[in-house]
């Protein structure tokens, strides 16, 4: 499985997803505020981008599923 990292630009601040192999990292950057400002579309594409990811882990061959 490749390794894949995205940038979003919300209103304020920078969101960095990288994907390495089975984990999903999620950085919020603040730029030298205190806090991320997400629009109501920022928000969607980021519900949409973290539900792709997780589905491309969950149905990769390789991956051992550890359900409860």
């Amino acid at each position: 499985m490749e390794n894949q990292l995205f940038n979003l630009f919300p209103k304020k601040g920078n969101i960095v997803i990288d994907k390495n192999e089975y984990k999903i990292r999620l950085k919020l950057d603040y730029e030298n505020g205190d806090h991320c400002l997400l629009a109501s579309t920022d928000t969607q594409d980021l519900i949409q981008l973290l539900t792709s990811l997780s589905q491309q882990i969950w149905e990769d061959e390789n991956y051992t599923k550890h359900l409860m």
